[in-house]
This record gives C-alpha cells, sequence and structure tokens, in this order.
C-alpha cells in the first residue's frame, strides 16, 4: 500500500488508539462512537425493561439512559477526550451526572412530545430524541469539562 491508503490507516489507527484524541476531529469522532456504544445500552434497558419487564417506557427510558451516562463517562474520561478541567474527580464526575440530568430531561421532553403528541412509537421517539441529546452533551461536556483552560491573563 502508500500514499493515500497509508494515510487512512493511520488516521485509524489514531482514532481507534488507547490514547486520549488529540484533536478537536478525534475527540467528536470518539465521542460518537462512544455515544454509540452507550446508546446501545440505553435503548436495549429502554426495550427490555418496557416489553419485557411492563415497566413504563419513560421509566424505562431513565434506567437505560443512567447507564448509558456511565457508558460515556468512563469512555470520556479513558478515551475521548485529551484534557480535563477539573483536577477533582469527584467534582468532575458530578458535573458530568448534572449535564446528563439535563439531557435526561431532553430526552424525556421529546420522547413524551412524539410519543403521546405525535402517537409515534416510543422506540421511534428515542431514536428522535438520541440526535439532539447527542449534540447538547457533547457540546456541554467539551465546554465545561474537557477543554484546556485559558491561560491566566496578566
Amino acid at each position: 500500500m502508500g500514499g493515500i491508503a497509508d494515510d487512512v490507516l493511520h488516521g485509524l489507527r489514531r482514532i481507534v488508539s488507547r490514547e486520549p484524541a488529540a484533536s478537536p476531529v478525534a475527540e467528536l469522532l470518539r465521542y460518537g462512537a462512544a455515544s454509540a456504544a452507550a446508546l446501545f445500552v440505553d435503548f436495549a434497558t429502554l426495550v427490555l425493561l418496557t416489553e419485557f419487564a411492563g415497566i413504563h417506557y419513560l421509566a424505562s427510558a431513565a434506567v437505560g439512559f443512567s447507564l448509558g451516562i456511565l457508558v460515556t463517562y468512563f469512555l470520556s474520561v479513558r478515551w475521548v477526550f485529551a484534557s480535563r478541567r477539573l483536577a477533582s474527580v469527584p467534582v468532575e464526575s458530578a458535573v458530568f451526572l448534572l449535564i446528563g440530568i439535563a439531557g435526561l430531561a431532553i430526552n424525556h421532553i421529546v420522547m413524551f412530545g412524539l410519543t403521546e403528541a405525535a402517537h409515534l412509537p416510543y422506540a421511534v421517539s428515542k431514536v428522535g430524541s438520541a440526535g439532539l441529546v447527542f449534540t447538547f452533551n457533547f457540546i456541554a461536556r467539551k465546554t465545561v469539562l474537557f477543554r484546556v483552560s485559558a491561560a491566566p491573563r496578566g
């Protein structure tokens, strides 16, 4: 191989390496992959609890979303983001969770609106909310938790 193929392979190796991402584009791609893993856990939990345990779809959505937050946090601090603004892991975790709770509120508003008002199946409503919540969570977490702090002004 040579040329473009080598460049593509090199780029893929950098994206899947265990080191935190080195560029905003790599961070976005990795956050997308981490979010896909979290969405799988979230969606599977939603369907399993709703269909097989008979739990209301919004309660199932809250449980699934919470499990997804755990997946996303672990992958975000280990693999996605190269820099962390907060030195305290408990504070960082709490802020991550608060952003997740805001995302859960968006998720529930969209799911409720699409399911109850638009009469879509809850699973379709979940897919509809996923993109909006992904965008909100990425921007909020990148801005608040995982960006390099500006140098002190003097």
